[in-house]
């Protein structure tokens, strides 16, 4: 990526395949395992922060509901 220069830190992934279309089955498992070891170190706060995430949707009605 041009923006790997500016990163202190970069984590490839490549993908790679015969196909027509590329798998970005690889790259997703990577993000799934950051995001969720990033969850486990910040348990707390991820916690709270989805509370107010979650108090704000139902505020806001961001999602439909059929209650």
């Amino acid at each position: 990526s041009p923006l790997a220069r500016y990163a202190d830190l970069t984590l490839a992934v490549p993908v790679t395949t015969a196909s027509l279309f590329d798998s970005y089955a690889a790259p997703i498992t990577a993000l799934n395992l950051l995001v969720r070891e990033v969850a486990k170190q910040t348990a707390e706060q991820s916690q709270t922060r989805l509370a107010h995430l979650e108090q704000h949707d139902q505020t806001k009605k961001v999602y439909f509901t059929t209650d």
